[in-house]
Protein backbone atom coordinates (compact mmCIF):
# COMPACT_ATOMS: atom_id res chain seq x y z
CA UNK A 1 0.00 0.00 0.00
CA UNK A 2 1.07 3.65 -1.15
CA UNK A 3 1.81 5.92 2.36
CA UNK A 4 -0.34 8.30 0.47
CA UNK A 5 -3.89 8.07 -1.29
CA UNK A 6 -5.40 10.75 -3.33
CA UNK A 7 -7.63 11.29 -6.19
CA UNK A 8 -10.63 12.74 -7.38
CA UNK A 9 -13.66 11.78 -5.10
CA UNK A 10 -11.46 9.22 -3.82
CA UNK A 11 -13.49 8.95 -0.25
CA UNK A 12 -16.87 8.72 -1.20
CA UNK A 13 -16.16 6.22 -4.15
CA UNK A 14 -12.59 4.62 -4.39
CA UNK A 15 -12.14 4.27 -0.77
CA UNK A 16 -15.74 3.60 -0.03
CA UNK A 17 -16.35 1.04 -2.86
CA UNK A 18 -13.44 -0.80 -1.74
CA UNK A 19 -14.94 -0.97 1.33
CA UNK A 20 -18.26 -2.24 0.51
CA UNK A 21 -16.68 -4.66 -1.67
CA UNK A 22 -14.24 -6.06 1.18
CA UNK A 23 -17.80 -6.21 3.72
CA UNK A 24 -19.89 -7.91 0.83
CA UNK A 25 -16.89 -10.53 0.05
CA UNK A 26 -15.36 -11.16 3.87
CA UNK A 27 -12.23 -9.92 3.28
CA UNK A 28 -10.72 -7.38 5.58
CA UNK A 29 -10.98 -3.71 4.80
CA UNK A 30 -6.79 -3.57 5.19
CA UNK A 31 -5.54 -0.55 3.72
CA UNK A 32 -3.54 0.79 6.34
CA UNK A 33 -0.57 -0.37 8.44
CA UNK A 34 -2.66 -1.94 11.00
CA UNK A 35 -6.20 -3.22 10.90
CA UNK A 36 -8.92 -0.47 11.70
CA UNK A 37 -9.20 1.90 8.56
CA UNK A 38 -12.95 3.36 8.14
CA UNK A 39 -15.13 5.76 6.33
CA UNK A 40 -16.45 8.79 8.67
CA UNK A 41 -19.47 9.91 7.28
CA UNK A 42 -19.98 13.85 8.37
CA UNK A 43 -23.53 14.88 10.18
CA UNK A 44 -23.50 17.68 7.83
CA UNK A 45 -23.70 18.28 3.78
CA UNK A 46 -21.24 20.95 3.69
CA UNK A 47 -18.66 18.95 5.70
CA UNK A 48 -16.55 16.29 3.82
CA UNK A 49 -16.44 12.55 4.19
CA UNK A 50 -13.68 11.54 6.10
CA UNK A 51 -11.51 8.49 5.39
CA UNK A 52 -9.15 7.57 8.36
CA UNK A 53 -6.76 5.12 7.44
CA UNK A 54 -4.05 4.27 9.83
CA UNK A 55 -0.33 5.41 8.67
CA UNK A 56 -1.72 6.44 5.54
CA UNK A 57 -2.71 10.33 4.28
CA UNK A 58 -5.24 10.23 2.37
CA UNK A 59 -6.67 13.57 0.32
CA UNK A 60 -9.54 14.28 -1.43
CA UNK A 61 -8.96 16.59 -4.29
CA UNK A 62 -12.51 17.08 -4.96
CA UNK A 63 -13.00 17.46 -1.18
CA UNK A 64 -10.26 20.46 -1.02
CA UNK A 65 -11.88 22.06 -4.24
CA UNK A 66 -15.53 22.25 -2.50
CA UNK A 67 -14.29 23.15 1.20
CA UNK A 68 -11.34 25.28 0.52
CA UNK A 69 -11.60 26.94 -3.51
CA UNK A 70 -14.41 28.01 -4.76
CA UNK A 71 -18.17 27.70 -4.98
CA UNK A 72 -18.99 25.78 -8.64
CA UNK A 73 -22.06 24.95 -10.30
CA UNK A 74 -20.53 21.01 -10.59
CA UNK A 75 -18.33 19.62 -9.39
CA UNK A 76 -17.46 17.07 -11.99
CA UNK A 77 -13.20 16.40 -12.69
CA UNK A 78 -14.04 17.93 -16.06
CA UNK A 79 -16.10 20.63 -15.45
CA UNK A 80 -13.46 21.43 -12.99
CA UNK A 81 -10.40 20.90 -14.71
CA UNK A 82 -11.85 23.37 -17.23
CA UNK A 83 -12.90 26.29 -14.92
CA UNK A 84 -9.65 26.03 -12.68
CA UNK A 85 -6.83 25.16 -15.19
CA UNK A 86 -8.44 25.57 -18.82
CA UNK A 87 -8.29 22.77 -20.13
CA UNK A 88 -10.82 19.81 -20.63
CA UNK A 89 -9.84 15.74 -19.56
CA UNK A 90 -8.63 13.78 -22.38
CA UNK A 91 -11.25 11.15 -21.93
CA UNK A 92 -14.81 12.75 -21.41
CA UNK A 93 -16.92 10.37 -21.68
CA UNK A 94 -16.77 7.02 -19.55
CA UNK A 95 -16.49 3.84 -20.97
CA UNK A 96 -18.86 1.35 -21.20
CA UNK A 97 -19.51 -0.65 -17.77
Amino acid sequence: CPDFLTGWNVVDFDIMVSQERCTRLNVPFALGLTPGGRIVASERRSQPTLARIPGRAVIDAMSMVRTHYQTLEQYSLDFVAATVLGERKTITKPPTR
